[in-house]
């Protein structure tokens, strides 16, 4: 990271999602995962939800939240304890936002199995 800040200028620059190597990486990330078949239905739970998750957290009112959240954990927190309040909160939002998720799924089968129904 310092050596990109000193060489090309910016660092966010190195971060963004139309860098090449940021699209390589997750090029790579997605064929090694491909093979992958899991078994748990923890994990397939929680993988039906994920782009629902990244959607929200990423949604700029929502966003505001978490950086205001984040800022205000950091100025009151130090050290250990700040890193796990950080991964408690983000924990428990990833679940949130699961479980809201999964009520949709929920809702949605059902409004599609009334509609094949009346057919």
């Amino acid at each position: 990271m310092v050596l990109s800040v000193w060489k090309f200028g910016n660092a966010m620059k190195m971060l963004r999602y139309d860098n090449p190597l940021v699209i390589l990486s997750s090029i790579a990330l997605l064929l090694f995962f491909y093979k992958f078949k899991f078994q748990s239905p923890v994990v397939n739970w929680l993988v039906a939800s994920s782009f629902t998750v990244y959607i929200v957290h990423f949604n700029p009112y929502v966003f505001k939240f978490f950086k205001s959240g984040v800022l205000y954990f950091t100025s009151t927190l130090d050290g250990g304890l700040l890193v796990l309040g950080i991964f408690l909160i983000l924990s428990a939002v990833y679940l949130f936002c699961v479980f809201i998720d999964q009520i949709r799924i929920g809702m949605w089968n059902l409004l599609q199995h009334n509609i094949y129904q009346q057919k």
